[in-house]
């Protein structure tokens, strides 16, 4: 019996076959295609906590750090100068306010503390006190002010309002110069300013404590940033001047665009090729230049829907890549080299852009009385945060650890990946 031929039956088999070829062609490039590691979620580990007030210490070491720092202390001989002997002085110290020894008084003798270990100490600012502090949780100085104070990794200072000569520190409290003029100190990185009475000008102070050089001008000073290699003030009237190092002005610069001129944020780059500000009311934007020469080009720029009358801030990335900046829905980020632009969602204010080593960024943001601490990685990817509720309130961030101050607390909180 011999089969019949169907030509009808024979395209529909034909058919069918093409059609789970397909599928299954198209299952096995999606998944070469989309085959990636899943993401890692943050996790935020609490490691101590310092009472700022009294310098007791909760010890939440794990087992394998103290065994770390155990097996530290044991290798390295102590030694004036010495990193392993600071590492061993500070883990003692912990063990110690741990383990129910009684705490020291309220104010901490500097005198007791290893010189060595205020090279990497963490400056805090809290309320009326300031001081500093090492990564494993010794209270190294506390210092109560009664008026105004400033702090910095190198330097701090306690002063008046009408003070004619001002003090300046270094962490373990040796005076290391006097400012023979009035105003208030800003100390960036290694660089000592000095903004003065009338809140429109400014001078550049040496190590000695000797005025540089000084910049006197017309409208206030309503936003400033010193970076690696440049210097940007912004004023009431609209202007924007980048500095050199001997005061020279570089450039003068108007964002322009606004119908009330203002800069309420500004921002230089490291290299000080790049600028940015927030300026204006009515038609507020953000704007981007890039400095050509002895003049700025603007790249990019943006108008707010919701404009804010307050001062915000404005970061460049370490590497220049992108650029932040506070606004109305949250944080604002700029990719300095393709411009393309994104918006974070955060509530509050925020009062603090800082950057670890590895590129992390972390922001401190206020909404009333409650603050949030939000991770931001690959430059403009949200990855976590956690809230808590403080009167006063600091962060600081410092080879992959977090630390944060919350009223008289100050804790370490270390970021995982898993």
């Amino acid at each position: 019996m011999t089969d019949i031929e169907n030509p009808m039956l024979d395209a529909a088999k034909k058919k069918k076959r093409l059609f789970v070829a397909t599928i299954v062609s198209l299952c096995v490039l999606y998944v070469l295609m989309a085959a990636r590691p899943l993401s890692r979620e943050i996790h935020f580990v609490p490691v101590w906590t310092i009472d700022a007030d009294n310098s007791t210490r909760t010890e939440r070491l794990s087992i394998k750090e103290k065994q770390d720092l155990a097996e530290k202390s044991a290798k390295t001989p102590p030694a004036s100068g010495d990193e392993g002997a600071a590492d061993a002085a500070d883990a003692e110290a912990g063990e110690n306010q741990a383990s129910g020894t009684p705490a020291p008084s309220s104010v901490v003798d500097v005198a007791d503390v290893p010189s060595e270990l205020f090279a990497d100490s963490i400056p805090f600012k809290l309320g009326q006190l300031v001081g500093y502090f090492t990564k494993n949780g010794r209270m190294l100085s506390r210092v109560t002010f009664p008026f105004k104070a400033s702090v910095s990794p190198l330097h701090y200072s306690i002063y008046e309002t009408h003070s004619a000569k001002i003090p300046v520190y270094s962490p373990n409290g040796e005076l290391v110069t006097e400012i023979k003029q009035t105003g208030f100190p800003y100390f960036a990185g290694d660089k000592i300013f000095m903004f003065l009475p009338g809140g429109s000008s400014f001078s550049k102070i040496s190590d000695g404590g000797d005025v540089l050089w000084t910049y006197e001008g017309r409208a206030p000073i309503t936003a400033f940033s010193s970076s690696r290699d440049g210097l940007l003030a912004g004023f009431a009237d609209g202007r924007m001047i980048s500095f050199d190092k001997d005061g020279n002005n570089v450039l003068e610069f108007v964002p322009g665009g606004s119908d009330y001129p203002v800069i309420l944020g500004a921002g230089i780059s490291n290299s000080g090729n790049y600028l940015a500000a927030i300026s204006g009311h009515s038609n507020q934007r953000f704007v981007l230049a890039e400095k050509k020469g002895d003049r700025a080009k603007i790249i990019f720029h943006k108008e707010f829907d919701n404009e804010l009358s307050r001062q915000m801030l404005v970061k460049f990335r370490q590497d220049e890549s992108a650029v932040y900046y506070s606004c109305s829905d949250g944080l604002g980020v700029v990719n300095c080299r393709s411009l393309e632009s994104s918006v974070i969602p955060l509530e509050g204010d925020i009062l603090s852009i800082q950057e670890d080593e590895d590129g992390t960024v972390f922001v401190l943001s206020k909404d009333d009385s409650s603050y949030s601490v939000s991770v931001i990685e690959a430059y403009n990817v949200y990855s976590g945060s956690f809230s808590f509720d403080a009167e006063a309130a600091f962060m600081s961030v410092k080879d992959g650890s977090l630390f944060v101050g919350h009223d008289s607390k100050i804790s370490r909180i270390d970021i995982q990946r898993k």
